[in-house]
């Protein structure tokens, strides 16, 4: 009678992860650089925050406007306005739309502008935190043309994060037979090599998940140690934090908000951790049971075309598919349980975007190592006593990958 490992699941089981939906969806690239880097162009319509507003008060008279130091660019030295420009500032005490006439550039990070209006008391009604937006510009018959358009494409960059996994057994331990039960009939498993396959998945999932842009460590054979930022990195680092106290559907409002200033496109990813997955769907079942699935809720367009089915995997609102996936890493016994990952969210652009050269590209991907002589994806190789004179099995795994992002602008990390 063989030894029988039983039916008992893994602890761990082996479940598609964000690595496998990168791989699927063919969402890779290769890179022959440790630090690979990549350009965007920053946004087309230029706005700056007002620092200070100074002048004398009363309708009709020049108002000094001081631009906040972070809205200047290059050293300090060039900023988002010229002569001509007509910028809107809407607050708490109305909607003022004025032309700049006159730029002040001699001081670095101080730049000041001139502008008035008939009738309006700019001085007063404007104030510090104001974000003024350009809307167009105005030129009188024969006037110069003005200054080109100050602006500098934003660079970004993240590295490559080798990770390794060995497994060793010895020879006659490896020898001894466990079987396993399915349905009835015994299979032979060695069930530790599977476990390392798993535990090196793992390690992969969570830096791409969780993985913080790190170059501070030196490794004992003196080379620098590299860590990718994940997507958790990135939506937090160049995102927009969107945090919930308890969720409802009215926080679709903010987020269709932020998509729509960002001019995201019709279909987005919603990564979830299983409590906030939770949460949203039983909102959305709750619209279900009260409206039979009103469709104006969600939007406009023909019902027959949405993307809604019960499980709510994927539903519309407004003009907008969301397509919902719980990440199970952010809800691993013993990792993440006990954090607040399984509350938290990442949306993601699932549209793509043109490159300099006409290619299409994903706005999330995995970068790995590949040169003309090797490539370093995922390789696995083994060892045995031939090659070691040792009464040893070993199995190694090694990858070295890492996370991209483009568009940070459009994604929005869910906090809580």
């Amino acid at each position: 009678m063989p030894e029988v490992l039983g039916e008992a699941p893994d602890r761990y089981r082996g479940q598609a992860n964000l690595f496998d939906f990168m791989v699927w969806t063919k969402r890779l690239e290769k890179t022959g650089q440790t630090e690979y880097k990549w350009t965007e162009e920053d946004a087309l319509r230029n706005e700056f925050t007002i620092e200070s507003v100074t002048g004398t008060s009363g309708a009709g008279n020049a108002a000094t406007i001081t631009l906040e130091e972070a809205n200047h660019i290059d050293s300090g030295t060039k900023s988002p306005v010229q002569v001509g420009d007509v910028f809107m500032v809407d607050n708490s005490n109305g909607r003022y739309i004025f032309r700049v006439n006159a730029v002040n550039k001699s001081s670095a990070n101080n730049h000041t502008i001139t502008a008035q209006e008939t009738g309006v008391n700019l001085v007063d009604d404007l104030a510090a935190a104001d974000i003024a937006g350009r809307l167009t510009n105005s030129f009188a018959d024969g006037e110069e043309m003005p200054d080109g358009i100050a602006s500098v494409p934003l660079d970004f960059s993240n590295y490559t994060q080798i990770v390794k996994t060995a497994y060793r057994i010895n020879g006659s331990e490896r020898a001894n037979k466990v079987y396993r039960k399915i349905n009835g009939k015994h299979y032979y498993a060695i069930k530790q090599e599977k476990r390392a396959k798993q535990d090196h998945d793992l390690s992969v999932n969570y830096a791409l998940l969780m993985g913080q842009k790190r170059n501070d460590k030196t490794a004992s054979n003196g080379e620098t140690i590299y860590e990718t930022g994940g997507m958790e990195w990135f939506a937090k680092t160049l995102g927009n934090d969107d945090p919930y106290t308890t969720w409802a559907l009215a926080d679709f409002t903010g987020y269709e908000q932020t998509l729509n200033a960002n001019h995201v496109g019709n279909e987005v990813f919603f990564f979830q951790g299983s409590d906030l997955n939770i949460s949203v769907n039983a909102v959305l079942r709750g619209l279900n049971e009260t409206t039979g699935i009103n469709y104006s809720t969600f939007g406009k367009g023909d019902g027959k075309q949405r993307s809604i089915d019960l499980g709510f995997d994927s539903f519309r609102i407004n003009n907008r598919t969301y397509h919902q996936k719980v990440v199970e890493a952010m809800n691993a016994q013993g990792i993440t349980q006990n954090t607040n990952l399984p509350q938290e969210g990442i949306i993601v652009p699932a549209d793509k975007y043109t490159d300099k050269n006409g290619n299409s590209q994903f706005k999330l991907k995995v970068r790995y190592k590949e040169s003309d002589k090797e490539n370093r994806y995922y390789n696995v190789w083994t060892r045995d006593k031939t090659i070691t004179n040792k009464d040893q099995f070993e199995l190694n795994m090694q990858s070295e990958f890492g996370f991209q992002g483009f568009c940070g602008n459009e994604w929005i990390y869910v906090s809580k």
